[in-house]
């Protein structure tokens, strides 16, 4: 595949650019499955706009929550993400707010975290909100329920008597 190799020759160009090194604070939780299809492909629109202009972005609740890696229905799992997401963070150069949807209890916790760690945090507009159809609510919904059959598969095979628990672990 042509593409693939042209990829790897494109690294080698790109590996003596330095990217600078964000964190992205977006909205993810919300109360609707729709929301939540928002919330996400708002937050890839972020990330992009991130590349866009030379930078490298993370976004802890598109890794952890939005992959159902830890449920973030469970107290205990959502703070774990929201943790190793500040752990990670605190390897950025700064942190890049995206308000166009205003900023939730979760991104607060973000923004103060950047500030305790002496990391810049900025502000910025995206400019739009994307637009999700019926038929994507539906089609997530059906992928939400398999992530959470997969989660709970993973939660009683790997480690099994582990309840997964920031107290647990330390």
């Amino acid at each position: 595949m042509v593409h693939i190799e042209n990829s790897h020759e494109l690294l080698i160009k790109h590996e003596t650019k330095d990217l600078i090194k964000v964190v992205i604070e977006s909205r993810f939780a919300s109360d609707s499955t729709k929301g939540l299809l928002i919330n996400k492909k708002f937050t890839l629109a972020c990330m992009r706009d991130c590349f866009l202009r030379g930078e490298a972005p993370y976004a802890s609740h598109v890794l952890y929550a939005q992959s159902h890696i830890v449920d973030d229905f469970v107290a205990s799992e959502r703070a774990l993400g929201m943790h190793a997401g500040f752990l990670w963070g605190d390897c950025a150069t700064k942190t890049v707010v995206y308000t166009d949807m205003g900023i939730s209890s979760g991104m607060a916790m973000g923004i103060e975290h950047a500030k305790k760690m002496n990391r810049p945090v900025e502000y910025r507009i995206l400019g739009f909100i994307p637009e999700v159809t019926n038929e994507e609510v539906e089609l997530t919904e059906k992928l939400i329920e398999q992530q959470k059959a997969f989660l709970q598969e993973c939660k009683t095979k790997l480690h099994p008597t582990f309840n997964l628990c920031l107290s647990n672990i330390y």
